[in-house]
């Protein structure tokens, strides 16, 4: 009886990180893709380099001058 005082509390709060876990690991990226595929299909050519960079900023590590 008391372990179910305890575990249910623990389980009900691992259920909970594993779905934020899925929901960035997951749905993040997905929501990131279909962002770039609206943004390519509605800018000229010559913007389309500066949205990625944009876009991706917070994804990629920045690079280094050579």
């Amino acid at each position: 009886m008391w372990a179910w005082a305890i575990a249910a509390p623990i389980g009900f709060m691992l259920m909970i990180f594993v779905l934020a876990w899925l929901e960035e690991t997951i749905i993040f990226p997905v929501d990131r893709a279909a962002q770039i595929t609206k943004a390519l299909e509605r800018s000229a050519p010559d913007e389309v380099e500066g949205l990625v960079a944009r876009m991706l900023a917070g994804v990629v590590p920045s690079r280094r001058a050579s």
